[in-house]
Formats: C-alpha cells, sequence, structure tokens
C-alpha cells in the first residue's frame, strides 16, 4: 500500500470515530434536554389544568379568563387526568388510567415525571379546598421520536459526506505533500549504474526528505571515490601486467 493511500485511509478512520464519537454525544444531549424541555412543559400544563379546574371560585374573572385561554392555547392538545382521593377520574380522558402504583408515589413524592409506553407524564399532588386531587398530564412521544429520527439520519449524512470529503481532500493534499518525494525518486532511477556520480537536487523542504536526501548525496560522493580508487587500482594493475609483456 502506497503512503498516500495508507494517510488518506488513517485520515479517514480517524475523521469517521471522532465524528461517530461527536455524533453519540450529539444524539444523547439533544434527547436529554428535549426531555427535560418537555417535562417543564408539562409540568407548567398540569397547574393549568389546575388552576383552570379548581381555582375558579378563588380568582376573579380576569384572571380565570387568563387561564381559560392559556388552557385553551396549551391544555387542550395533550393528555390530563385529574383523580380524586379515590383514584377516580373526575376530569380528562378515562382512557389508559394511571396504575395505583404510580398514584402513591406521585403522592409521597408530591410531583413525578414518570415515561408511559407511548407517553411522556408529569404528575403533581394538589391540595385544594374542594379536597387533595393528583393531575397527571401527557404529551405523545411521537414528535420526539420524529425529531431524534431526523437528528439521526443528519448526523449519518453528515459522516457520510464527510467521509468522502476527507478522503477527496486527503489524496489532494497527499499527492501535493508527496510531491518531492516523487521528484527524488525519478531523480533516483535516472542514475546510471556504472557511473553513480550524479548528486540529487535538495528539494529545500526543511524536513526528514531534505536530510535524506543529503544523506543519500553523501553516500553517492562515498561510493563515487569507491569507484575510482577501483579503477585506479584496476588501471594501475593492467600496467604493471604490460609492461613484462612488453618486454618479453
Amino acid at each position: 500500500m502506497k503512503v498516500q493511500t495508507r494517510q488518506s485511509l488513517y485520515s479517514s478512520i480517524a475523521f469517521g470515530v471522532v465524528f461517530i464519537i461527536m455524533s453519540f454525544l450529539i444524539y444523547i444531549l439533544y434527547s436529554q434536554n428535549a426531555e427535560k424541555a418537555i417535562y417543564k412543559n408539562l409540568e407548567k400544563t398540569a397547574y393549568i389544568v389546575a388552576f383552570f379546574h379548581l381555582e375558579e371560585d378563588e380568582l376573579n374573572i380576569k384572571e380565570f379568563e387568563k387561564v381559560k385561554k392559556q388552557f385553551d392555547e396549551i391544555v387542550l392538545g395533550t393528555g390530563y387526568q385529574v383523580y380524586d382521593k379515590q383514584n377516580n377520574i373526575v376530569w380528562g380522558k378515562s382512557d389508559n388510567k394511571i396504575s395505583s402504583t404510580v398514584l402513591e408515589r406521585i403522592l409521597n413524592e408530591k410531583c413525578l415525571n414518570f415515561s408511559a409506553e407511548t407517553d411522556f407524564c408529569h404528575g403533581i399532588f394538589y391540595e385544594d379546598n374542594q379536597g387533595d386531587f393528583i393531575i397527571v398530564v401527557k404529551e405523545s412521544k411521537d414528535l420526539m421520536n420524529e425529531q431524534l429520527a431526523s437528528l439521526f439520519w443528519i448526523l449519518l449524512s453528515a459522516l457520510v459526506i464527510g467521509l468522502i470529503t476527507v478522503i477527496l481532500l486527503s489524496k489532494w493534499l497527499a499527492r501535493i505533500a508527496y510531491k518531492p518525494f516523487s521528484m527524488v525518486i525519478e531523480q533516483v532511477k535516472s542514475i546510471p549504474p556504472d557511473n553513480p556520480v550524479n548528486l540529487i537536487d535538495s528539494p529545500n523542504t526543511k524536513d526528514e526528505l531534505q536530510k535524506l536526501t543529503e544523506t543519500f548525496n553523501h553516500l553517492l560522493k562515498q561510493i563515487s571515490e569507491a569507484f575510482v580508487i577501483q579503477k585506479n587500482f584496476v588501471n594501475y594493475v593492467s600496467h604493471e601486467f604490460r609492461t613484462p609483456l612488453a618486454s618479453m
């Protein structure tokens, strides 16, 4: 595998790992914050339900009209149930009744966030001159699930696009970064084996490549000197052999 290809592969793997970790954290944090916001809105909705059904006799007309307006704008789009001391529903939808165990927890803890199969739920214990009540408001998980699904596909698309971009950019940058290496390789290939005296032009890159080139040139000088010594020795020996033969 070429160094350029290996560098591109490593860059893509590093980007993929970092992006997956960041995407996982974003997904988890978004899910938690969205859930907290839902429960906070449900708590506000629960008190609006309480004021609308239980405080009409204690509010003046203007104040109750304000509560009624909030009830119409906020509460009507969500499901709610108001339970009396006997855990009977006195206001709200009668389907999907909350279990007595959960109602007992709400009674003891005064307020409780909990999750049903298809809904986020918030319950409060509310004391009134009409009696003690437990109010439970619900919001469907469908919207939350749709948002999380959209976020998942957005992050997945960003990962794919990012990986493709990183691969292309890393190949392009690697080609530029390794251009001096290619030039040095071509010069090394052009050196004749019987006359290794041509030195390689220094790439002047101020890095390991320049140091390697200078080291290689130093090696070429030593080889050239060895060739000269070998050539002189051969010439000397040949001369010494020719002289006796000429005399004979």
